[in-house]
């Protein structure tokens, strides 16, 4: 199976050195003549260690990860063709904060089952007409669904009343989607995750190949990935979860995007993926940091081209910044955001459906995909227990659940190439709506009538336990 790791060489460390990892980046990454010699160069030049990560499926060389004890300007002297070359620094932060001192799961939940890279256009407002017939659907309501989730499928026009019924949901839409969930890992332990079955763990440079969320807050990216496809917390009940782990560094950062795009090629999963980022750039970056993200910002216009959906977090520091800062999105990736980047940014929203106050955005809300990150229910790193997320990054979980849901919805279709910019027009027109007329923002919205629970006499229970084929343990895909 192809691997971003090509090549790997380990020199005995020099006594008393201090070493530090650098990121080298190719001048002109799909020039195979001009990479392979610098790889040879820098294999050649004795550094304790050189890590070269590339596609040949693609015919791309990402980058190398150097660990020596010299600067920069030593690593790359004498080495042809080096586009840039980097501390690999911490580079990014989580978009919001956990608390594990909610209340416990019920044993049982009342539910029922039921790449071309050539440019193009995408500065149309248009919403793809349906252009096939719908296949037969049935709406089920999860029954004392986590409220921040009822409210995704409460109609436009209605009064919000104190405790909603439940979350309504088509049991077809997201099926055969995937959500790749970039950050620390995950609890699959969790019950929450029981049908969101796992399609494969890769691992980062340096990353521990233990098979657990390590996030900190504790339970952050588990948290994250269960409003996306959580089968009591999420959105998206049919959705498929791949751990992309990987720490902040700008190494892992590059590699994560990196490794979603081999994967989606590889495996034939264009216009039915999504990747969940939950992070954004640290304050104040830097000349090479910014550097490094313009290296990231390429492979992401590659998902794009390959009609995948990338959704982002607005960021979580409005009340901590001066006011006339609080509102602009210029935290990476969430700043590129546009027509011709159509990248989803998520801004976090309130149970009663209004910006949440620590939520960047408010002045260019028409851009960002607004859904509940505030006191939101989630998984947690215990078994049996949820926990409380409030962040954007929860609100980036939900709206990466409506992305997938929405994928696979039958009565319309993503057009070829423009899949990542259709679901942005998409999600701000037909798939969000205020919860009441005078307030706002608009909020991500299934389309469905959560006012009124569709099969009022068919009830089912749903055991929270692992199906025996599952018992195997984790499915690796790292090589």
């Amino acid at each position: 199976m192809l691997t971003l790791l090509a090549s790997l060489t380990a020199i005995p460390l020099l006594a008393q050195a201090a070493l530090r990892e650098f990121v080298v980046y190719p001048r002109d990454r799909l020039n195979t003549t001009a990479c392979r010699n610098t790889n040879r160069t820098l294999f050649s030049k004795g550094f304790e260690r050189v890590q070269s990560y590339s596609s040949p499926r693609r015919g791309v060389t990402e980058f190398w990860l150097v660990e020596a004890d010299s600067d920069p300007t030593a690593v790359t002297e004498g080495v042809p063709d080096v586009g840039a070359c980097l501390m690999n620094l911490g580079l990014t932060e989580n978009c919001g904060v956990t608390c594990g001192k909610d209340s416990s799961i019920e044993d049982e939940v009342e539910a029922s089952s039921g790449v071309s890279t050539a440019t193009t256009d995408t500065t149309t407002t248009s919403i793809p007409a349906p252009t096939r017939t719908p296949t037969p659907r049935r709406n089920v309501m999860q029954r004392a669904a986590p409220q921040d989730l009822d409210l995704v499928s409460w109609p436009p026009g209605r009064f919000l009343p104190w405790k909603m019924k439940g979350y309504v949901y088509d049991v077809v839409s997201g099926d055969d989607t995937y959500i790749y969930v970039i950050g620390d890992g995950i609890n699959f332990e969790h019950r929450d995750f029981v049908r969101s079955r796992s399609q494969g763990w890769y691992f980062g440079p340096n990353a521990r190949h233990i098979f657990r969320d390590e996030s900190a807050p504790a339970g952050f990216s588990s948290c994250a990935a269960s409003k996306a496809a959580g089968w009591y917390n999420g959105v998206s009940k049919n959705s498929k979860i791949v751990v992309i782990k990987g720490s902040m560094s700008l190494a892992n950062n590059t590699w994560a995007f990196a490794k979603v795009l081999e994967d989606v090629i590889l495996k034939r999963r264009q216009g039915k993926s999504v990747i969940l980022y939950p992070r954004r750039s640290k304050h104040q970056l830097d000349a090479p940091s910014k550097r490094g993200w313009e290296r990231i910002r390429i492979i992401m216009q590659d998902l794009f081209a390959a009609d995948v959906v990338i959704v982002s977090c607005a960021g979580d520091d409005a009340q901590r910044i001066p006011r006339r800062e609080r509102n602009i999105l210029d935290g990476f990736p969430a700043a590129w955001s546009s027509k011709t980047f159509p990248l989803i940014v998520a801004g976090a929203a309130t149970g009663s459906g209004e910006f949440a106050r620590f939520s960047r955005g408010v002045d260019v809300s028409q851009e960002v995909a607004w859904a509940p990150g505030d006191g939101v229910a989630c998984a947690s790193n215990v078994a049996s227990r949820d926990q409380t997320g409030q962040g954007t990054a929860f609100a980036a979980g939900m709206v990466a659940g409506l992305a997938a849901y929405l994928l696979r919805n039958s009565t319309w279709i993503l057009r070829p190439g423009l899949a990542a910019a259709d679901m942005r027009i998409y999600l701000s027109h037909e798939a969000s709506r205020p919860i009441t007329p005078k307030v706002k923002p608009n909020i991500i919205w299934n389309l469905q009538d959560g006012s009124r629970d569709p099969n009022p006499r068919f009830q089912q229970t749903i055991s929270l336990t692992y199906p025996a084929d599952n018992s195997s343990g984790p499915l690796v895909n790292n090589e």
